[in-house]
């Protein structure tokens, strides 16, 4: 994972689950499954996860648990977004000051839904989108650009 995405991903952890990670009581895929949380639910889940010694997947469910309750006894089809899709969700939102929802197509691809009230809003938003797709590809390494030209 390239260091300038973990550093962002380190940025949305609670101290006490950065210092476990840091420690090595905890993995970076335990962290990122901590993200949709907020502070005192990571470190609760962190600190069980640790005690108990809990595999990354039982902590995603832990995760779900918590976000949806009401879904927790229901199975694999009701969770129909993985937990780094909600986080990068969550992070879109943030970014865009919207609304956002990536939800899974039947082809394998996703669909990306953003709400807005008028064309006002829809053209900020565009605009937003491309200021965040030019950081992207200013952060992203020769390879990467040369795959988007």
């Amino acid at each position: 994972m390239p260091s300038a995405i973990r550093c962002r991903l380190l940025a949305g952890l609670d101290d006490g689950v950065k210092t476990m990670l840091a420690s090595s009581r905890l993995d970076m895929g335990h962290a990122r499954a901590l993200l949709p949380l907020d502070p005192r639910q990571q470190i609760a889940i962190a600190r069980q996860a640790n005690k108990a010694g809990w595999s990354v997947r039982q902590v995603e469910k832990a995760v779900r648990g918590q976000l949806d309750p009401e879904k927790q006894g229901r199975g694999r089809k009701a969770q129909s977004v993985d937990m780094q899709t909600r986080w990068l969700q969550q992070q879109l939102g943030k970014e865009l000051g919207h609304k956002v929802a990536l939800r899974p197509a039947r082809n394998g691809h996703y669909r990306l839904d953003i709400g807005f009230s008028d064309l006002e809003q829809l053209q900020a938003l565009l605009g937003n989108i491309q200021t965040l797709v030019r950081q992207v590809s200013a952060t992203a390494g020769p390879r990467a650009r040369e795959q988007q030209g």
